[in-house]
């Protein structure tokens, strides 16, 4: 279930877990909604609602938790950002176990990259 290998190269300093959970990317006071998509102690890989640039600081927050850390590659949408600070693994798996109890599925992600469907709690659909 964890991934070694970057989808730009190279190795991995720790397994990566894949997942799919609504969060907010906090950058220069401004929130903007994103998906994580993979999460490991040291970071993580989001699909972010706009572009963000390497290098720039962020927090990513997600199901109660929350990473101060920084970009370190962007493709798009896509972004990968390292931790300032390990997170624990109970912290990993606890996301895990959180997307299992949402029960947040692939067409629920598919509306909300399209913008068709808000996660805010008032169409049904999930709250970040």
């Amino acid at each position: 279930m964890t991934e070694q290998l970057s989808l730009h190269g190279g190795q991995r300093a720790s397994g990566r877990l894949r997942l799919f959970l609504p969060s907010r990317v906090h950058l220069r006071g401004e929130v903007s909604r994103a998906m994580l998509c993979d999460l490991s102690t040291d970071g993580a890989l989001v699909l972010n609602a706009t572009e963000l640039q390497a290098g720039e600081q962020v927090i990513l927050c997600w199901a109660g938790f929350e990473a101060f850390g920084s970009i370190r590659w962007s493709d798009g949408q896509l972004a990968g950002i390292g931790f300032q600070e390990s997170l624990p693994w109970e912290t990993v798996l606890a996301s895990r176990q959180e997307q299992d109890e949402r029960g947040f599925s692939a067409k629920a992600a598919e509306y909300w990259v399209q913008g068709s469907m808000g996660v805010d709690g008032n169409d049904g659909m999930l709250s970040v």
